[in-house]
This record gives C-alpha cells, structure tokens and sequence, in this order.
C-alpha cells in the first residue's frame, strides 16, 4: 500500500471521528460522568444518515459497501491522542458507539477551551473563539474535509442557520442540507452533585455566534 492511499485512510478515520461526534444526523449523545478521582468517563452514540454518509465516502474515495466507520482505526487514534480503556462499536457500519477515559485534561477539548473541569464539576463552554480554536488545532489533512462543510464559524463569518443550511443545499443539494436541519446534538453531563442535559441544533453550533455555557 502506497503512502498516499495510507495517508488517504488516515485522513478519513480522523475525519470519522469528528464527524462522529459533531455532524452525525438524527440525533447525537455525548455523556460525561466526573468521577472521584478527577477522571472523566465519555460515552457517545450516533447515526449518520444516507445523504451524509455518501458525502463522507465521496470525499475519501470509498466505494459503495464500505461501512463508513473504522472501529479498529478511530480506537487507535482516540488512544494515540491520549484517551484510555476506549472501545467503539459499529453494527451497521453507519452508527458508533464510543467509550472511553479522559485522564490527562490534555486533549483537544480541553487544549481548545471547550472542556473545562474542576474538583466538583464538568462546563462546556462554547464560544465562537474556542471552535475556532479547536478547528485550528486540528491537523491540516483534516481541515481540508472540514472545510468541505463551508461552515461559517471555521471561516469566521457571519450567517444565520437558515442562510448556512442554504448554501450546504446550494453546494451539496436539499438531501445533506435536510439531514443537517434535523440533526440534534444532545449533551448529559453527570456532576458529583446534579445531571445537566442539553440538546442543541448542530447547524446552531456551526453558526455559533453567542458564548453558550452548559454545566
């Protein structure tokens, strides 16, 4: 195997997780248990839909039939950058399952700003600047297909959810467009003293114009 077709697969299974945990359709969990011993214990499920995972598989030269997630790649790379005891699971090749132990408070999240944990409990903070932050920290591989989703809080511009879901339709068509509308994102943080659960739009993040503060 040549070092392109390598670095072509490396590409997509970076790309697989981000997706994984920001852009599938339907609805997305995210939940976060803080445990005594400051470490914290994330689980995530998801579903990709038609139209989303065909533009996943266009964008990395997939042929029809590959399942659209790489349980035993994206395990390497979430332990290679830095998460423990990891275990994912996909069925149907277009839903993930993912658990895992964030120990070291080093990771992207919490070097982009968008995790912040102290001795009680868990806040994600979403702001405009720390989106940024955590796209720019990505590896530049991965910004080419981040790119590919003309978001306007990776370009820093302006647009409402409508305009930004007009003009996914413009350049990918109503289907990817339809499934990014009703994407949800929901969050479930598990404090020491109390449960926080909230359910955002995904374009909402994606146009993120406010500081939106959950814990």
């Amino acid at each position: 195997m040549n070092e392109e077709v390598i670095m072509l697969k490396r590409i997509f299974v970076i790309f697989s997780i981000f997706c994984s945990f920001f852009l599938v359709s339907c609805t997305a969990e995210i939940e976060m248990t803080l445990k005594d011993n400051g470490e914290i214990e994330v689980r995530f499920e998801g579903m990709s839909d038609a139209a989303f995972s065909n533009l996943i598989k266009t964008a990395s030269g997939m042929e029809e039939g590959d399942v659209v997630f790489d349980v035993n790649a994206i395990t390497y790379e979430l332990v290679k950058n830095g998460f423990l005891a990891v275990k994912v699971e996909s069925k149907q090749g277009t839903d993930i399952s993912i658990s895992m132990i964030e120990k070291t408070g080093k990771t992207i999240f919490f070097d982009s700003g968008v995790i912040e944990k102290n001795k009680d409990e868990l806040k994600i903070k979403l702001t405009p600047e720390n989106v940024l932050e955590f796209y720019k920290k990505s590896d530049e591989q991965i910004k080419v297909f981040l790119d590919m989703l003309i978001a306007p809080i990776f370009n820093e511009e302006i647009m409402t959810e409508q305009e930004y879901l007009e003009t996914v339709s413009s350049f990918y068509g109503e289907s990817v467009s339809d499934e990014l509308k009703d994407s949800k994102f929901r969050i479930i943080l598990n404090q020491k003293k109390n449960k926080v659960l909230r359910e955002l739009n995904t374009s909402e993040i994606l146009t993120l114009k406010e500081i939106i503060e959950i814990s």
